[in-house]
């Protein structure tokens, strides 16, 4: 078992219903070159309308599944930075030195 699996935080009760709407929801973000954007407003609260979330319920919903959002864009995107910059890293060290070059 790996030491991510074995020191995964765990959810306070009644979070879990959050992070499987999360989960759900993630699949309709826009994705495009180089990064992905935001689960839309739009389907959140058609989500909420599907299974007759209202109130403040709702409420809670859309600010906790915009909150976690955020952080999973932000934490993507530092991701695929990282992952372009150690790529072309690795590019430049292959094809050596520029400086001169024609």
């Amino acid at each position: 078992m790996s030491d991510r699996i074995r020191n995964a935080p765990e959810l306070l009760p009644g979070l879990q219903f959050y992070v499987d709407v999360f989960n759900t929801l993630t699949t309709s973000r826009p994705i495009f070159q180089g990064g992905i954007g935001y689960i839309p407003y739009s389907e959140i609260s058609q989500f909420c309308r599907d299974e007759g979330i209202e109130g403040e319920m709702r409420e809670d919903l859309l600010f906790l599944i915009g909150e976690l959002d955020k952080f999973y864009v932000e934490w993507q995107s530092k991701n695929i930075k990282k992952k372009i910059d150690s790529e072309l890293g690795s590019a430049k060290a292959r094809t050596g030195p520029t400086k001169g070059r024609r």
